[in-house]
């Protein structure tokens, strides 16, 4: 039996109608191609709206890395059990943070991560602070301050850099266990991370793609690395999962 990390890779689609973009099939094959060269089986997983579906798609994983290029609504609310039935994406996230699954989520998958958990978003589109480069799509990189001793800190050593992303919203009211590590111009919140021992979960508001650059590579890398170190629930949990 193969002793790889199974990864998972959320199907990038337009989950308003279950359309899926032009844009996201070179950018999932992308992200296979990636995980491969880092000695990974990719494993991609659409959002599922029964929880006994979810359940099984993740016992098959040892880690899952959310991408995203489309934003959540800033009036986005995923408190109320509504919201889960509804919202196969909010089910996922809140299954993965159940189990303790490595996550790492970015550009929607922040916003994912923080809403699914109780936080809240806002727009920035209309942001007046002429400072912030998230409202000029002309040019996406921007400047980013991590917080000293977080995994971004710890990854990139250098606290300010340069990162690519462009979004419309970004996180509000930061989910409670989670810390800020990185803000962007403005004060803009560009990562969060989670404060539990048990749990290694990551948000960024940037695009790490690990065609841009080698920092981003690296940043992956330590991602896929950590989270082979770290131990979590079993994926079957005490009972077993009728798969």
């Amino acid at each position: 039996m193969s002793d790889k990390s199974v990864i998972g890779l959320n199907l990038l689609c337009n989950f308003d109608g279950l359309m899926c973009s032009g844009f996201a099939e070179p950018l999932l094959h992308r992200w296979v191609g990636f995980l491969e060269s880092l000695d990974a089986v990719p494993l991609i997983v659409p959002a599922v709206p029964d929880a006994a579906d979810v359940m099984c798609q993740l016992d098959r994983l040892d880690a899952f890395l959310y991408m995203g290029w489309r934003d959540l609504a800033p009036e986005s609310d995923a408190h109320g059990p509504e919201a889960v039935e509804h919202n196969p994406e909010t089910l996922l996230m809140r299954t993965i943070a159940e189990r303790r699954m490595p996550f790492f989520g970015f550009g929607r998958g922040i916003q994912l991560l923080n809403v699914a958990l109780g936080g809240s978003l806002r727009p920035v589109l209309l942001d007046t602070r002429p400072c912030h480069r998230h409202l000029d799509p002309h040019n996406p990189r921007h400047s980013l301050m991590t917080t000293s001793g977080s995994f971004l800190d710890r990854v990139y050593t250098d606290p300010e850099l340069l990162v690519q992303g462009h979004h419309e919203v970004a996180v509000d009211e930061v989910a409670v266990g989670f810390a800020i590590t990185a803000r962007g111009p403005g004060g803009v919140i560009e990562a969060i991370e989670s404060e539990s021992e048990d749990w290694l979960a990551i948000g960024v508001q940037f695009y790490p793609d690990p065609h841009i650059a080698g920092l981003d590579e690296r940043l992956l890398a330590a991602f896929l690395n950590e989270s082979r170190a770290r131990t979590f629930a079993p994926k079957c949990g005490a009972v077993a999962s009728p798969c």
